[in-house]
């Protein structure tokens, strides 16, 4: 037998050895009931969290939200408002004005002569203009940051 031949017989028994080694491994942890519950926790959690992030509802309803980026007001053609957040609220910049300033006045509630926004997930909000007209526009995160 060459010596070719030879390193070849004894890495094809070594891998055959490794392969069933890691067979038995396999076996033993399917068969053991902590391993199971760890996976179902696992499981559980990615479940709980892809619909936290489906729905933006994390648990905690006063938790600050961040947000930064445009946000499109639903039944309104393609009006876009940029929010950037300052020092005590939030400033506002709509694709077609001026920018505003809306001073904080709860948790994910912030107010301007009058006019509201309220944010209650990461990708919802309202503005309500809070006059006679008591309009109500929903808000859809497009963008982040």
């Amino acid at each position: 037998m060459n010596k070719i031949n030879l390193v070849y017989l004894i890495l094809l028994l070594t891998a055959s050895t490794g392969c069933s080694s890691i067979a038995t491994n396999l076996e033993r942890n399917l068969n053991n009931p902590d391993i199971w519950a760890t996976i179902q926790d696992i499981n559980d959690r990615y479940n709980s969290r892809s619909q936290e992030v489906e729905t933006g509802n994390y648990g905690n309803n006063f938790e600050e939200i961040d947000l930064t980026g445009n946000w499109q007001l639903l039944g309104h053609g393609s009006r876009i408002n940029r929010i950037r957040h300052t020092y005590d609220g939030i400033m506002v910049t709509p694709n077609n004005g001026k920018p505003v300033i809306y001073t904080k006045i709860g948790p994910n509630l912030y107010q301007s002569k009058g006019m509201t926004y309220e944010f209650t997930t990461i990708h919802n909000g309202e503005w309500h203009s809070n006059d006679k007209r008591n309009l109500v526009i929903q808000l859809r995160r497009l963008t982040w940051g």
